[in-house]
């Protein structure tokens, strides 16, 4: 049968790095003739280069987080400021507050997390798929309390 394997050659069995047992490189077949049992096997490593822009990215990414947090924790001052003696004003503009210091505390471990990863040249993931929704879920939680809030005082009223 004719196979593909005759016109492009055979294929190599070894590993990157490893050392192919032919006969003619070191070692040779064992004592059981398994001619396996000689192989090299050595892990690559790549030098990860870093440029200079990947830490203004990681900084530009913390500041946009802070800028966030630092507007909601604004938001949140002035609701209780100008509620009025409104119970419930004032109790979601307290409610806004965690989660404002949530958004600093997670763009804080964040960036200091990718910091250190590209300061060690780390190959890993740098993005985070958890934290960010985890936080909109907070945050859409708290705008839908202060609707429905809104809507039982319009209605006891």
């Amino acid at each position: 049968m004719f196979e593909l394997s005759s016109i492009f050659g055979k294929k190599q069995n070894h590993a990157y790095g490893s050392i192919p047992n032919d006969g003619l490189s070191r070692g040779g077949a064992d004592s059981s003739g398994n001619a396996n049992a000689s192989r090299i096997h050595m892990t690559r490593k790549v030098p990860v280069k870093v440029e200079p822009k990947v830490y203004f990215a990681n900084e530009r990414t913390f500041l946009a987080w802070m800028h966030m947090s630092v507007m909601l924790a604004s938001i949140s001052i002035a609701i209780v400021a100008f509620a009025d003696a409104n119970e419930w004003s004032q109790f979601y503009g307290l409610m806004l507050m965690p989660v404002s210091i949530a958004f600093c505390c997670y763009s804080l471990y964040m960036y200091t997390k990718r910091a250190r990863m590209i300061r060690r040249k780390e190959p890993g993931p740098y993005e985070e798929k958890m934290g960010p929704i985890v936080l909109s879920v907070i945050l859409a939680l708290s705008v839908v309390i202060n609707f429905f809030v809104k809507l039982y005082e319009m209605n006891t009223r």
